[in-house]
């Protein structure tokens, strides 16, 4: 089990944010920091100085910032792209076990990675796609209601990817780093051409966790 210091913080900070998290969902959190640590060891899942439980709960508590500033409703399907080391999908899945979740990531042995962890946590309604999200086949995967991206890439590629696969009214939940603003001048054409509106733009700050930038909600017209 992962130190009693990275369980304080994902218990104060969900507390903080009005998430309710079962002791189960602190024991799957558990598991997947200590999973993702002894990978990380044989492949580059995260940083040296990220590696750490304390550091993970970090990343945990930012992925489940989405579900603090958005409200994601039951049911829902969601695609995650280019799922890495699991952030945000897999602390949202575990937050969220009503969701139906499919994980892309174009990297092999981070899919090995990735299923390994599923199987792990015994996760249902889940499933991964071992390829970049612009190949999935659109007739079996156009119907996801928001897509979550981090590290993903630029807007004004990013968006043309994950859009043929929203649903009408669909988001994109983006994170962003000091660069956001740009990246939506940026990608003012793309959002006419294939039409979206950009809905809010939220700024993070954690003092205490050393999180900061921004998450951007982008809705499908």
């Amino acid at each position: 089990m992962a130190n009693t210091q990275f369980q304080d913080i994902l218990q104060q900070q969900a507390g903080q944010l009005k998430i309710s998290l079962t002791a189960e969902m602190v024991e799957q959190l558990s598991r997947f920091c200590e999973t993702l640590l002894s990978w990380n060891q044989k492949m580059h899942l995260v940083s040296k100085k990220a590696a750490t439980p304390v550091r993970i709960a970090r990343q945990i508590v930012d992925s489940l910032l989405l579900l603090h500033h958005f409200e994601i409703p039951t049911n829902s399907k969601v695609l995650d792209l280019g799922s890495g080391a699991g952030f945000p999908a897999v602390p949202l899945k575990i937050a969220r076990p009503d969701l139906e979740m499919v994980l892309t990531e174009s990297t092999l042995k981070k899919c090995d990675y990735l299923q390994n962890l599923l199987t792990d946590l015994d996760l249902v309604k889940v499933s991964l796609f071992s390829d970049r999200a612009r190949n999935l086949p659109e007739k079996s995967y156009c119907y996801f209601d928001c897509v979550t991206a981090k590290a993903s890439g630029i807007l004004k590629e990013v968006w043309p990817e994950v859009y043929p696969f929203l649903k009408k009214d669909g988001r994109l939940l983006t994170y962003k780093g000091k660069r956001a603003k740009e990246e939506i001048r940026q990608a003012e054409r793309t959002f006419k051409e294939l039409p979206g509106r950009v809905e809010r733009i939220i700024p993070i700050e954690i003092k205490e966790l050393d999180l900061g930038g921004y998450l951007i909600s982008i809705r499908k017209l």
